[in-house]
């Protein structure tokens, strides 16, 4: 008579080897993804000033085998603005009216404001006077929602799928 050999600590050990190396692979796909989305949506805001830095383009990821799953995101505190949107533009609702900023001053990362809100010629006056002390002053409604994460979830999903498939398919 065959005796039975127990293979199954070896096959857990493989599936969780390949497990991971698929969220590996989907998390470096997507991290890739976010920052095209953000560098190609970054351009067509017109709003460079806040991509300068290049400190919003550093996301990562982050595999939790425990859940088994991948997160993205960046510890860039103004992210959120850009994937949500400001002021007018913003998603669940912002300010309305024009303000103007100083990049890196006071309230973090996006620069100092008030909360006060101005016309648009307002601001404009605002904004030249502090340019005219060679103050680097910005006036703006809002930044609309540029979506990196998302966008690079809904629009690549596919392509996450086959890279799970390809690598939960190996022996």
């Amino acid at each position: 008579m065959a005796e039975f050999i127990d293979h199954s600590p070896e096959i857990r050990r493989k599936m969780d080897d390949n497990i991971r190396a698929a969220l590996e692979a989907c998390g470096v796909q997507a991290t890739s993804h976010v920052v095209n989305n953000l560098t190609k949506d970054a351009y067509q805001h017109s709003v460079s000033w806040y991509t300068r830095t290049g400190h919003l383009k550093d996301f990562s990821h982050n595999v939790n085998m425990g859940d088994k799953e991948v997160a993205i995101g960046t510890n860039t505190s103004y992210a959120k603005y850009w994937e949500y949107g400001t002021g007018e533009y913003a998603e669940k609702g912002g300010r309305s009216g024009y303000w103007v900023f100083v990049p890196g001053s006071g309230g973090g990362e996006v620069g100092g404001n008030t909360g006060k809100v101005y016309t648009e010629a307002k601001a404009k006056q605002i904004m030249a006077i502090l340019q005219s002390k060679g103050i680097d002053a910005h006036m703006t409604k809002g930044i609309k929602p540029v979506h990196m994460l998302k966008n690079a979830i809904e629009k690549n999903a596919k392509e996450y799928i086959q890279i799970i498939k390809q690598y939960l398919g190996r022996t």
